[in-house]
């Protein structure tokens, strides 16, 4: 019986191939109308049937040369002919149009990027059928373990497949797998219906939460966030390595066993909230970065171990980047720090934070706010689990004019989709937000690669004329 993932590999094990029949076509030194206007324009010179003595020499050369021309134009016209059969690996970059042309194959098989989103509108059905019936998505699959033992040996193989096709070596592939596999974790937690569940996706077409008619055949903006860049972004290439790995796996076990290991998904989340920890809690971008150099110069409170700083300095951006690098109760809610991490929830009094630190992070916290207030005050996930003190000191504290924010923001969140979780999101805390919005307009947005279950941005705010105006007759 064909499994709901065999007709959307059988496209990239094609698509592979028209790799290989195009390596070979690129191979030959002349190209196909070049021989074929040699092959018109010096027609053989063959000799008599019954000849009997030798051609002289350079008759001899001549014929070879032809044979030799006549060889390779044969072996161009049956390789150009299979990679005209075959879709086209990926189509450049931005062209998502092309792509799905390139991808076309006759019958149910439309394109791969169609067929991956019908693998996963299986799940999304198979989870809106159990939530009309009151039951959980999870606890179906969680039923259905055993079959993973079973279908082990096929699902290690669909995964191979997927891991050493294009999927895994180019960005709109990492932009694939990585939507799927946050597809997959938002069923999971009962998210499918959710009205933000969409924005998780890259590319629109290819996601089972959009509604086929209303589908871009365009890419998503936020696609070009996954665009390699110089210099490099480690973080970056880490979080399309992790995603790429965890959506490809989690594809075969639903493609092939029509369910999910809960427990390999819930240490992969688990490993999601550490790497964070340890790296930033949002993933930098070159577009981010560059919004982010406008304003320069800057100074970066509760900057972490300096991930986006070292790379906005890496740019020739003018940084500066402090952080408590001990933890203080002074800031924290010590119920929302339990509902974010355990392990942070038992922590004591002066326990070192974050990873390994970059240098040119100073120690400092919010004092250090008005003192640089003639520079742009960038603030990136300073409240754990969206509460705390630590952000709204820091507001209070900046007299300067322009913010840049990074992490997620009430009205475009996943909200309390675990008991205890705000529904502003776990950046900033709600008062944060309130004061910010009454005293900053919002002047830009970009989105920001997002680990499941986060829909983080980076948000530029410009003081309202009359907030400055205020502040200015208060230091009057």
């Amino acid at each position: 019986m064909e499994k709901p993932l065999d007709p959307w590999l059988d496209l990239l094990a094609l698509a592979a191939l028209r790799t290989v029949l195009q390596s070979k076509i690129d191979a030959y030194t002349t190209s196909f109308d070049a021989d074929e206007a040699e092959l018109a324009a010096s027609p053989p010179t063959v000799g008599a049937a019954n000849e009997t003595a030798p051609p002289p020499a350079e008759v001899v050369a001549t014929r070879r040369r032809w044979l030799a021309l006549v060889l390779r134009f044969s072996e161009q016209q049956i390789l150009r002919a299979a990679a005209a059969r075959t879709p086209r690996e990926n189509a450049p970059a931005g062209n998502f149009a092309e792509c799905l042309t390139l991808l076309r194959l006759p019958g149910p098989r439309a394109s791969s990027y169609i067929r991956l989103r019908e693998v996963l509108a299986l799940a999304q059905a198979q989870d809106a059928m159990c939530r009309s019936s009151g039951l959980s998505w999870s606890k179906l699959l969680a039923r259905r373990s055993a079959t993973l033992v079973d279908a082990a040996p096929r699902i290690s193989r669909a995964y191979e497949r997927l891991a050493s096709s294009w999927m895994t070596t180019t960005d709109e592939g990492n932009a694939l797998l990585a939507q799927s596999g946050s597809a997959l974790f938002l069923l999971l937690s009962g998210l499918g219906a959710h009205a933000y569940a969409p924005n998780a996706a890259f590319v629109p077409l290819a996601s089972p939460f959009q509604n086929a008619g209303q589908a871009s055949l365009e890419f998503n903006r936020s696609f070009k966030m996954l665009m390699s860049t110089e210099p490099e972004l480690p973080y970056l290439n880490l979080y399309k390595s992790k995603m790429r790995m965890w959506g490809a796996y989690l594809l075969a076990q639903w493609g092939v066993a029509r369910t999910l290991s809960l427990s390999e998904a819930n240490t992969m989340q688990q490993e999601s909230l550490a790497l964070r920890n340890a790296h930033a809690w949002s993933v930098p971008t070159e577009h981010a970065l560059a919004a982010v150099a406008r304003y320069s110069p800057i100074v970066e409170l509760g900057a972490g171990n300096g991930t986006w700083a070292s790379a906005l300095r890496a740019r020739g951006v003018d940084v500066l980047a402090f952080d408590t690098p001990l933890w203080s109760a002074e800031f924290s809610d010590s119920s929302a720090v339990a509902r974010i991490s355990v392990d942070l929830a038992a922590v004591e009094e002066g326990t070192p934070l974050m990873g390994q630190r970059h240098g040119g992070v100073l120690q400092g916290g919010p004092e250090m706010a008005s003192s640089e207030s003639d520079r742009t005050l960038v603030l990136m996930w300073p409240d754990y689990a969206g509460r705390g003190r630590y952000g709204i000191s820091c507001l209070r504290g900046y007299s300067g004019s322009v913010l840049v924010l990074v992490g997620e923001w009430r009205g475009a969140t996943f909200g309390s989709y675990s008991a205890g979780l705000p529904e502003t999101g776990q950046s900033f805390s709600a008062e944060f937000q309130a004061e910010v919005e009454d005293g900053f307009e919002l002047v830009e947005e970009i989105p920001l690669p997002n680990w499941p279950y986060f829909l983080d941005r980076l948000a530029i705010w410009k003081r309202k004329v009359s907030a400055t105006k205020e502040l200015c007759a208060k230091d009057v």
